[in-house]
């Protein structure tokens, strides 16, 4: 009988796609969490171009922050005026969205959200009247809010975990930071590490 020594068998064969099938298994989560990390590097770069488009529109408008809202007065929400501000040589829009938002993005379905307790009765906030730029938030990971999908309506309700299990924070003095969604509690509630509303 004679013995075709160029093929494989049937047994051979199925032992190699044994072995690649559980290499597959071995890597592919490796792959997805470093596309996962690199959405989230890649959110705080977003984060702290935002922030720094933040503080020079306040340097051009007497250190007033802008709205968080398109209503009043009309035009005047952030996510509108900042773009002047931001660099002319990169795509504007991707900059003000999460890379891992998967959400609708037409109209005001952003996926940042501006911390709506720094909004004062005028309703523009001067930058002077926050205590402790370092602590306090000015932009969040955020999703829609089904009755306000312009604005961030509290931490509890809008602060999203896109990024493993957790989020990225903007603070008024332009670093970011990524806390666990457990880690986040309820809006208008000051913790030792984070503050909502300066007020308080």
């Amino acid at each position: 009988m004679k013995i075709n020594s160029n093929g494989f068998t049937l047994l051979e064969l199925l032992v190699v796609i044994a072995i690649i099938s559980t290499l597959a298994s071995f890597l592919l989560p490796a792959v997805s969490k470093a596309r996962g990390d690199a959405k989230r590097i890649n959110c705080v770069n977003n984060l702290k171009q935002l922030g720094m488009a933040f503080h020079l529109y306040t340097q051009d408008y007497n250190d007033l922050l802008p709205h968080n809202s398109n209503s009043t007065p009309s035009g005047s929400c952030w996510f509108n005026t900042i773009t002047p501000y931001l660099n002319p040589n990169q795509n504007k829009s991707a900059v003000k969205q999460c890379p891992s938002y998967t959400g609708d993005i037409t109209g005001s379905n952003y996926s940042y959200k501006m911390n709506t307790s720094l909004e004062t009765s005028t309703p523009f906030r001067h930058i002077d009247t926050i205590n402790d730029t370092t602590k306090t938030v000015l932009i969040l990971d955020g999703k829609t809010n089904s009755t306000n999908a312009w604005q961030y309506d509290g931490a509890s309700g809008t602060f999203v975990d896109r990024h493993n299990k957790g989020g990225n924070l903007l603070f008024i003095d332009g670093h970011v930071a990524w806390y666990l969604q457990q880690d986040i509690i309820a809006w208008g509630d000051n913790t030792s590490n984070i503050i909502w509303n300066p007020d308080n």
